[in-house]
């Protein structure tokens, strides 16, 4: 939620506004909502899981509604968020995103 939060203040802000993100791991995500919702162009959400990916899709469409943008695209025209798989055993490069997003809150061991 720490990340979240950042991305929400001026300064994320102005990192994020009309840029292309592609979050990695991106669990259920939040964080590519919140980075829309901040001012990115385009989020690309990935992850391995496709239970994962799977309800990432759900969450997208849950807040569809909010965000007021287009799903499934590639990322060229308004802004939009595309969830994909993404196995980092086996990556080929496809475009240059401005900003690569992770969040390790959820792995992170309570102290």
């Amino acid at each position: 939620m720490q990340m979240a939060g950042f991305l929400l203040t001026d300064s994320g802000r102005k990192l994020l506004h009309g840029k292309h993100v592609l979050e990695l791991g991106c669990g259920v995500g939040l964080l590519g909502l919140v980075a829309m919702l901040a001012g990115a162009k385009c989020v690309v959400l990935t992850d391995f899981d496709p239970l994962v990916l799977d309800l990432c899709r759900h969450n997208q469409k849950l807040n569809a509604s909010v965000l007021g943008s287009s799903r499934g695209q590639a990322c060229s025209g308004p802004s939009h968020i595309e969830v994909r798989s993404l196995d980092w055993r086996h990556v080929r490069r496809q475009g240059k995103p401005n900003l690569v997003q992770c969040d390790d809150e959820g792995s992170s061991q309570p102290t």
